[in-house]
C-alpha cells in the first residue's frame, strides 16, 4: 500500500536518478540553512530530485521552460521544490542524531556500497554535472536516515490509531474490486474491426444483465464471458484464462494501472455495483466488492497496515512543517549559475 511506497521513495528516486546540474567554476556555497552552509553537490542532487519530479507531472510534449505546475512556471516550482527537499535534509540530519537513532553496521556499509556502485556506473554524467562522489553519499544517507526515522515513529504511535479510524481511512482511500480486462486488439495487437468489436461489448454487456438480474459476482461469470471474447481477438480460451484476465486488487487515487480517472470511478462506486469501464486501453468489467467482510476480518488482514499509512502521512506532514520553518539564506548569484535551465540528461 502507500507506506511501502514512501518507505522506499527516496531510496528508489536515488536509483532512478539521472542526475544533473551545470558546468562549475564557482561558488561553492549555494545557500545556508538555519545557519548550516549547502554546498553545491548536495545543492544540485535535490535540484535534480526537485527536477525529476516537475518533469512525470509533464506530457511528453511540454518542455519546463514552457510548462506551468501549480499554477506556477516549471522552473519557479522546481526551485521552490529544491528548497523544501534541503530544508528536509538539514531537518533529518539534526533529528536522526537528536534521537540518538543509528544505522546498523551491515546496512550502513550496504546503503553506502548501492551508493558508491551507482555513482561509478554513472560517473560521467554525474562528475560532468558538478556532483561528487561523497555528496552523493551524502544525498544518499540522507534518505536512509528519513526511513529510520519514519520506523521510529511508526514503532512509538501504531497503538495511537483507533480501530474505527483506520476502517473510516481505509474506505475513503481504497476500493476493493474485481476486474476482468479485454483485449481490444488481436495478437499481433491491431484493433478489433468493427464487428469484433461489437461483439465484444455484447458479451460483455450480457455478463453485467446477469450479474444484476441474478446476483452472481464477476468471478463466476468470468468463464462465460472469455470463452466469448478470447476467439474474437484471435486468442484461445484455456483453463488458465481466468486467472489471466480475472484480478481481485485494491486501488486508490494513486493506482496507475488503468489511470487515476479509473481510479476514482472506482472510488466512487457503490459496493456491490458492477459494470463496462471503457475509457482505458482495453475495456475493463469490474464489481465493487467490501473492503472487508468484518470487523475481525480488518483488524487481523488490514489494520497494522493502515495504522502504519495513517502514522506515516502524520509524520510526513510533521516533518514538512519542521523542515519548513527553519530559516533560509539564498545566494542569488549561485542560486543563478545553478540554475535549473543547465540540467544535462546525458553526456
Amino acid at each position: 500500500m502507500k507506506l511501502k511506497r514512501l518507505l522506499c521513495a527516496a531510496a528508489s528516486a536515488v536509483f532512478c536518478l539521472s542526475l544533473a546540474g551545470c558546468v562549475i567554476s564557482a561558488p561553492q556555497t549555494v545557500l545556508t540553512v538555519d545557519g548550516e552552509p549547502i554546498p553545491a553537490g548536495l545543492y544540485l542532487s535535490y535540484q535534480y530530485s526537485a527536477y525529476a519530479e516537475a518533469t512525470s507531472q509533464l506530457s511528453s510534449s511540454e518542455e519546463l521552460e514552457d510548462a506551468t505546475i501549480e499554477g506556477v512556471p516549471a522552473d519557479e516550482w522546481v526551485h521552490t521544490r529544491t528548497i523544501e527537499l534541503i530544508r528536509r535534509h538539514v531537518y533529518v540530519e539534526r533529528a536522526f542524531e537528536a534521537q540518538g537513532l543509528s544505522i546498523p553496521e551491515d546496512e550502513a556499509a550496504s546503503a553506502q556500497s548501492a551508493s558508491d556502485q551507482y555513482y561509478e556506473a554513472n560517473e560521467e554524467l554525474i562528475a560532468a554535472n558538478g556532483i561528487g562522489k561523497e555528496s552523493y553519499r551524502i544525498f544518499y544517507m540522507n534518505q536512509v536516515k528519513y526511513s529510520a526515522l519514519l520506523e521510529a515513529y511508526l514503532e512509538e504511535h501504531r497503538s495511537d490509531v483507533q480501530l474505527d479510524e483506520a476502517k473510516e481511512y481505509m474506505d475513503f482511500t481504497y476500493a476493493h474490486i474485481y476486474q476482468l480486462a479485454l483485449p481490444s486488439t488481436d495478437t499481433s495487437y491491431q484493433l478489433l474491426d468493427e464487428d469484433a468489436a461489437a461483439a465484444l461489448m455484447d458479451a460483455a454487456n450480457k455478463a453485467i444483465d446477469k450479474m444484476k438480474a441474478e446476483g452472481s459476482t464477476l468471478d463466476e461469470v468470468a468463464d462465460e464471458v472469455l470463452e466469448e471474447v478470447l476467439p474474437l481477438s484471435g486468442r484461445e480460451y484455456t483453463d488458465s484464462s481466468v486467472s489471466e484476465y480475472l484480478s481481485e486488487r485494491y486501488v486508490s487515487e494513486d493506482s496507475t494501472l488503468y489511470g487515476k480517472d479509473f481510479s476514482l470511478a472506482m472510488l466512487a462506486a457503490e459496493v456491490g455495483s458492477c459494470g463496462l469501464y471503457t475509457a482505458s486501453t482495453s475495456p475493463v468489467l469490474y464489481e465493487k466488492l467490501p473492503n472487508y467482510e468484518t470487523d475481525e476480518q480488518f483488524e487481523a488482514e488490514h489494520f497494522a497496515a493502515i495504522a502504519d499509512e495513517i502514522n506515516a502521512a502524520a509524520f510526513e506532514e510533521d516533518v514538512a512543517q519542521q523542515a519548513g520553518a527553519l530559516s533560509l539564506e539564498e545566494d542569488a548569484s549561485a542560486v543563478r549559475t545553478y540554475s535549473v535551465h543547465n540540467i544535462k540528461t546525458e553526456v
